[in-house]
């Protein structure tokens, strides 16, 4: 099994959520992995599966954002200043270890480039079926103020969360990559947030003071808000090819993967468009699916 990669652009939410489908179906259908990166064209609120919609009013600053089902489970995403990535695999139905270390090994990876960075992320012991679970019912309504073994973490802020769906022999796994904090939700902070003194040399390169201004946007460099926004989609990019740079060691050899990386070619690429797009009409922007819970 050869893996994939796709460094894909900004999207809304239906067509993000479209595409993860059609590149798991994909998947499947070539018997070989693809990861996906990407980001939001505008900040979007996704729901795990089994979460009730209405849940969003109860929180002011959410309730008029767009929003979008997930397959995957877990708690609801702020998608704004983050990156997120898919990974779908063909996995065999009776291998539950192969699904947990995909978690693993992926945060491995995502560790590793995070740390290439300059930022040194904690996780809360990485370890195949240590899970904390709670019921649904006290559970937090957002993913990144839960917490599990598997999460990664800088100081008390969790940075990237995971979770995963079965689809036939193929296992989706969503993940987010908390960059900085939205004015949506200002309370979760991302790795750009706040601790100037340990920003790397490359994001100072711009001549921004390390001076707190007006604005959450602005407390980590003094940036203006259009600055800012350039700032983390240049830290999203770079902080993609990080992590193909770091997959060999941490994903493509424990999960069994060829052992070169290849950039996803353009045919598979209008082939999952054009099945997305489908998807996107008869499911993921109906009412169906959007309510059904």
């Amino acid at each position: 099994m050869n893996l994939a990669i796709w460094i894909d652009g900004l999207n809304d939410g239906l067509t993000n959520m479209s595409i993860d489908e059609s590149l798991a179906i994909e998947a499947g259908l070539q018997q070989n992995a693809i990861l996906r990166f990407y980001g939001w064209s505008q900040a979007t609120l996704s729901l795990g599966y089994f979460q009730k919609h209405l849940d969003r009013q109860q929180f002011a600053k959410l309730a008029d954002l767009p929003f979008t089902r997930r397959l995957s489970g877990g708690g609801a995403i702020l998608h704004h200043h983050e990156l997120t990535y898919s990974l779908a695999m063909p996995v065999a139905s009776q291998s539950k270890s192969a699904a947990s270390e995909m978690y693993c090994q992926m945060h491995s990876a995502i560790q590793a480039a995070v740390g290439n960075l300059g930022y040194e992320l904690q996780s809360a012991a990485c370890k195949i079926g240590t899970e904390r679970s709670l019921k649904r019912s006290e559970q937090q309504f957002m993913c990144f103020e839960r917490r599990a073994d598997i999460d990664l973490v800088l100081g008390n802020a969790k940075i990237v969360g995971s979770a995963q769906r079965r689809i036939g022999d193929v296992v989706l796994q969503h993940g987010s990559i908390l960059l900085a904090a939205s004015e949506f939700a200002p309370t979760l902070r991302g790795m750009l947030d706040g601790v100037v003194s340990s920003v790397p040399a490359s994001l100072t390169s711009m001549g921004a003071s390390q001076e707190s201004s007006t604005g959450h946007e602005q407390i980590y460099l003094g940036l203006s808000s259009d600055a800012f926004s350039k700032r983390v989609e240049t830290f999203r990019n770079d902080l993609a090819g990080e992590i193909v740079r770091a997959l060999e060691p941490h994903l493509l050899g424990c999960l069994g993967l060829g052992r070169a990386c290849t950039m996803i070619d353009d045919r598979m690429v209008v082939i999952v468009e054009s099945r997305a797009a489908d998807l996107q009409a008869t499911k993921y922007a109906t009412s169906g699916w959007l309510y059904q819970r």
